[in-house]
């Protein structure tokens, strides 16, 4: 069997290349730029169903996460070879220009063995999370800025007094150990000194008043792969989110996802990031996004159906059961929501006063 390895802050997203991951997967982040010929998509199928076919050390689910130009998408979408592979596709603010331009888009291809199978039905996954959408919202400015006058604070740093209780948050719902977290509070400490265009890691915790702890917490990190012209596109996964079983206040993993997309886009909203979040659908977790200002993707492209579900990736600890691997819902942070409730003056109202 494939070696299980433990979320000791290996990280979410990865690096560039090929590698074996938990819960029997196999993941490539393609490294050799924007894909532009089908052809390139239809190898890595092939790959991937050999790859679960013959079972390689366990693997039961091949992952592959591309930039691909719009036109490929579209074509991989109607191919009977490929569009059962495409689980989800994220618009990136870059434009391809080859024989013709065409948009940029990161997707998230998979190839499943047989007995992986979705919890519940794939549409009716889709249609109850569509559902969940609200019209209106508090903005992120405002739901931080009404717990700040309640006397919550947040905090962008592990002290190192809080290692053990950040552990005890994250150890059953994502299977950190505590060297991970001792490793997450000395990478922040090391990423501050960086300037805020290099950094990678990001945290956001949230301190109740009356108790003085950790009562929601979420963190962020970077991969950067090639697009066009030498240009390395950041992709961040907002990700860990939780919020204490011993509160009852709403709103706190909203604050602290919305808290961390606001570090984020300081510090390097000038690269135009693709910012995602993969949302456990069981737990509901895309609430949690649509509340931060997060979206699901479009479902169609040019009139063809791309689900934005990732089906049976990893375990999560959410008391749920079964317990075992988990469908999750993609999500991201759009352009427009950027420029409307992430702009530099409300993320300045959202960090201040914070530690």
């Amino acid at each position: 069997m494939i070696e299980q390895l433990s979320n000791v802050n290996t990280g979410s997203t990865g690096a560039p290349g090929f590698s074996y991951r938990s819960y029997e997967r196999g993941y490539l982040n393609y490294p050799n730029g924007v894909i532009s010929e089908i052809g390139v998509l239809e190898r890595l199928g092939a790959i991937g169903r050999e790859m679960v076919r013959k079972s390689r050390r366990g693997v039961t689910r091949v992952v592959a996460r591309p930039f691909v130009t719009e036109d490929v998408l579209r074509e991989a979408l109607g191919s009977p070879k490929l569009s059962n592979l495409v689980e989800a596709a994220v618009p990136t603010s870059y434009t391809y220009h080859g024989r013709r331009s065409s948009p940029v888009w990161m997707m998230l291809g998979a190839v499943n063995h047989p007995t992986r199978l979705p919890l519940r039905p794939v549409a009716e996954m889709v249609g109850r999370v569509d559902a969940a959408k609200r019209t209106s919202f508090q903005t992120p400015a405002e739901r931080i800025g009404e717990l700040q006058r309640e006397g919550y604070t947040f905090i962008r740093n592990i002290p190192s007094d809080r290692i053990h209780e950040i552990h005890r948050l994250w150890e059953n719902s994502f299977e950190w150990d505590e060297a991970g977290v001792q490793k997450l509070h000395n990478d922040l400490i090391d990423n501050k000194k960086r300037r805020p265009k290099e950094r990678s890691v990001w945290f956001t915790a949230v301190i109740e008043p009356r108790s003085n702890r950790v009562v929601s917490l979420a963190t962020a990190e970077r991969l950067d792969l090639p697009v066009v012209d030498g240009l390395r596109l950041p992709i961040i996964e907002n990700t860990e989110w939780r919020r204490s079983d011993d509160t009852n206040r709403h709103g706190l993993a909203a604050a602290a996802v919305s808290h961390l997309n606001a570090q984020i886009l300081e510090d390097i909203g000038s690269l135009h990031p693709v910012i995602i979040a993969e949302t456990n659908y069981h737990s509901g977790a895309h609430h949690v996004g649509f509340a931060s200002g997060m979206e699901v993707p479009t479902r169609t492209i040019h009139g063809r159906a791309i689900p934005q579900m990732l089906i049976q990736n990893v375990r999560v600890g959410d008391g749920l059961q079964p317990d075992g691997k988990r469908d999750f819902t993609m999500m991201h942070l759009p352009d427009q929501t950027i420029q409307t409730i992430y702009d530099p003056a409300s993320r300045r109202e959202i960090l201040k006063g914070d530690l």
